[in-house]
């Protein structure tokens, strides 16, 4: 039967992976995102565009920059995340302690660093929330450009 400390040791570990999945499956999305972008940049714009750069069309191209520059920032590495302990560094640090204290505390420093990691994946999600809406806002003023001419 697991001890206390190790049941926190397993749940840290596990909610720090959950962080990273989630921000692995949040970049694919805006990798997904970028794309659908471009596709309706291509498809709606060069027809939206044969009738001048009027205001709508012009929007739209804000828009379209908008995600580009949003979805890039989401996308780049970000050198302030950590997912992992390195493994020399523990053990030199836990090496004269007991197992239970050694779990007790990883779960700790594992905790920590979920934290820690947490104001930036908040602001890449809210990131991807405007890139999303900038996405909605360039299809729509496409839309708009076409109707118009």
């Amino acid at each position: 039967m697991p001890t206390l400390e190790q049941l926190a040791y397993e749940l840290a570990l596990r909610a720090l992976g959950q962080q990273e999945a989630a921000l692995v499956e949040l970049r694919s999305r805006t990798g997904t995102l970028l794309a659908a972008s471009a596709l309706t940049a291509s498809f709606l714009g060069a027809p939206a565009l044969s009738g001048g750069l009027d205001v709508p069309v012009a929007l739209a191209l804000a828009a379209f920059v908008a995600v580009v520059l949003i979805s890039t920032s989401v996308l780049l590495p970000k050198d302030d995340l950590t997912f992992a302990l390195a493994g020399a560094n523990v053990h030199e640090a836990l090496r004269n302690l007991d197992v239970e204290e050694a779990h007790r505390l990883v779960a700790q420093w594992l905790e920590r660093l979920r934290a820690r990691n947490q104001p930036t994946v908040g602001r890449l999600r809210a990131r991807f929330a405007w890139a999303s809406g900038s996405l909605i806002a360039q299809t729509l003023l496409l839309a708009l450009g076409l109707a118009v001419d």
